[in-house]
Parts: structure tokens; C-alpha cells; sequence
């Protein structure tokens, strides 16, 4: 993957996704990295986050020339599983199972994505995007063992 497709790959993101996404990293650095106590904007912005990816999944997570919705549910649960974990993680338990319940959410879908990657259903922009989600949870989630 080159750092153009990377480039092409974020943008197929929405920047209201983008935006609380940045946001929500931000918010679990502060919390974990510099220890700041206050945790209202974790919350905020993992509850708009879990509802872009759910409720909303069929409208943040779809490819625009296939209308294949079930994909698009079903990574947006994973999505919105994984975040309320982190939530749960940073505001209640800081255990490492969370993490791990986390890790084997993302695994499911990264395979979900490279299966998809290797029949061309989808362009590869779109499964860069889906990718750079995922490395975004990922991180969030490796902050919050720390």
C-alpha cells in the first residue's frame, strides 16, 4: 500500500466520521498518556461515534456503486462494539480483557475486509478506509492498557 492510496483511503472516510474519530483519539491520549481525570468528552464522542457506526453504518460505512448494506452493518456493530469497549475500558475497568474482547472484534473484521480485498467487490480505496478505521481502534485500544 502506498501512501497515496493511504491518502485516498482516508478521504473516503466522512469528515463528520473523521472528525469525531480524531477527536475521540485525542480525548483517549490525554486520558491515558497524560492523565488527565476528566472523561465527559470520552463519553460524547464515543456515544456519536458508536451511532455513526451502527444506526448510521448503512449510511457512513457504504461504497456509494454497490449497495451491499449487510457489510456495511455488520462492520459498523463491529465498529460500535469495539468503541463502547473502549469506552467501558477508559471510564470503568482498566483490565486487559476489554482489550482482548477488542483485538478478536477487529481481527473478525479485518479477515471480513481481506476477503473482500481479494475478490474485488469493492474498490480498494474503500477497503484502505475500512483499514485505516480499524488502526485508529486499534491504537485507542492499545492506549487504554497502558
Amino acid at each position: 500500500m502506498t501512501a497515496n492510496e493511504l491518502i485516498i483511503g482516508i478521504k473516503t472516510i466522512k469528515p463528520s466520521e473523521r472528525s469525531f474519530l480524531v477527536l475521540m483519539f485525542l480525548s483517549v491520549c490525554l486520558k491515558h498518556i497524560f492523565y488527565v481525570q476528566e472523561t465527559i468528552d470520552i463519553i460524547i464522542f464515543a456515544i456519536v461515534l458508536g451511532s455513526f457506526y451502527f444506526p448510521l453504518g448503512f449510511y457512513f460505512l457504504k461504497e456509494h456503486e454497490h449497495r451491499n448494506f449487510e457489510f456495511a452493518v455488520l462492520t459498523g456493530l463491529f465498529y460500535a462494539i469495539c468503541i463502547s469497549i473502549i469506552l467501558y475500558s477508559t471510564t470503568l475497568a482498566s483490565t486487559i480483557y476489554p482489550f482482548i474482547l477488542n483485538a478478536i472484534l477487529l481481527l473478525v473484521a479485518s479477515i471480513l475486509l481481506r476477503n473482500k480485498l481479494n475478490i474485488f467487490q469493492h474498490r480498494r480505496a474503500y477497503i484502505v478506509g475500512h483499514f485505516v478505521r480499524i488502526a485508529i481502534i486499534t491504537a485507542m485500544n492499545l492506549m487504554t492498557i497502558l
